[in-house]
């Protein structure tokens, strides 16, 4: 990564697929900076910031604070600054050498600063300048490996958490298609790659992704279909990933970049229940213009991101309310369920709330409301509380 580069095209995508990832993770970004250089016009295709029309939609607020970047000086500290990516960052420049003699145990200690700092980071994101390369003996002499990362790195990385690698594709023999089989088969471990094409060819290996990741990675990859990002192949069908949950932390607003009401709402409402402003605009923005936004702006940016209270006791109140206003509230309870559900709640925390408003909405209500519970459980793959 240089600083030149910062906001352009392939900052929007990887920016994006990270934000996409990021909830209920711990986020670590190794920069791999290098010096800027001055023989080449890399990092020039920002002009889709000019566009918004056609890439404002993917990301409204990344693409407005990378506007913001690029306006006032491009540069990783202003990413980092920018509140984009809660996250660990690495920024330490990896500057080889001069001698051949000093780049390995350079680069070793390099490395394992990386390594150290990254350490508690259940995701991890590696931006080398050109990418992956193999492990050869020789190539830690080379003062080009200042711009890659060896395949040993990807693996360490890798272990035991997933890891996001940046790769520029290269002039491969057999083509595109072919270099990035063949850095999968090199990596040996279940790995999905995310093919990003817009102005050049970049793609972003996910390393040793865990079930719920590669969901993810793959509705990233259509909601972005328009902005000619897809999923490499068909191979990651049958990929074995990694089951083992992991430790979640709940959705919080105070983990999601605050500009105004509007975006915070969006991008709150995103995480918790996508597609909704989507679906709400279909449906009745012919009937009532700014509806879809002004429920994303109050309900979600004014309400449940409010400081005072626990995003998930917000969801246990309205679930409460919701129950207790009786059976005609069932398709909203539903969507509530299944936001608590991500905010952190567990089944009995829903199931003991909506039982307690059998005292208050009636016991009907009350068995509606566990029959809608149940069926959201089951839609998310839940097993009965033991």
């Amino acid at each position: 990564m240089q600083n030149r580069y910062v906001g352009d095209i392939g900052d929007y995508v990887k920016f994006g697929l990270l934000r996409r990832l990021i909830p209920n993770r711990t986020l670590g970004v190794a920069w791999y900076l290098h010096p800027d250089e001055g023989h080449n016009s890399d990092g020039a295709h920002i002009r889709y910031l000019e566009q918004s029309e056609t890439w404002r939609s993917f990301d409204p607020g990344l693409f407005d604070a990378l506007q913001r970047v690029v306006a006032s000086g491009r540069s990783l500290r202003a990413i980092e600054n920018s509140g984009l990516l809660e996250a660990q960052f690495h920024s330490d420049p990896l500057i080889a050498p001069k001698g051949p003699a000093q780049r390995s145990g350079f680069r070793t200690q390099w490395f394992e600063t990386v390594q150290t700092r990254l350490s508690a980071c259940d995701l991890v994101f590696a931006d080398p300048d050109n990418g992956i390369i193999d492990d050869k003996p020789d190539r830690r002499r080379d003062h080009k490996l200042s711009k890659q990362i060896p395949i040993g790195e990807v693996r360490a990385l890798a272990k035991d958490r997933t890891a996001i690698i940046y790769h520029h594709n290269t002039r491969f023999k057999g083509g595109h298609d072919a270099e990035v089989d063949h850095w999968i088969g090199e990596i040996d471990l279940p790995t999905l790659a995310v093919r990003s094409t817009a102005y050049n060819c970049r793609t972003f290996f996910v390393v040793n992704p865990d079930e719920e990741t590669a969901r993810q990675v793959q509705s990233f990859c259509q909601d972005w279909s328009g902005a000619k990002v897809h999923l490499h192949g068909d191979g990651h069908r049958k990929q074995q990933f990694r089951s083992n949950p992991r430790p979640t932390r709940p959705i919080s607003p105070r983990t999601i970049p605050m500009t105004n009401t509007t975006e915070t709402g969006r991008t709150l409402s995103e995480e918790l229940n996508p597609g909704m402003e989507a679906a709400l605009e279909a449906r009745y923005g012919h009937l009532i213009p700014g509806m879809a936004e002004g429920v994303v702006d109050f309900a979600y940016g004014r309400q449940y991101a409010r400081p005072g209270l626990p995003l998930r006791d917000r969801y246990l109140a309205t679930i409460a309310a919701l129950t207790a206003l009786g059976g005609q509230t069932a398709p909203q309870l539903k969507v509530n369920i299944a936001g608590g559900l991500k905010a952190g709640l567990t089944q009995e925390e829903i199931a003991e709330t909506i039982w307690q408003m059998s005292l208050y909405g009636g016991f009907p209500a009350a068995i509606n409301a566990l029959n809608a519970a149940l069926e959201v459980f089951d839609d998310h793959g839940l097993s009965p509380p033991k």
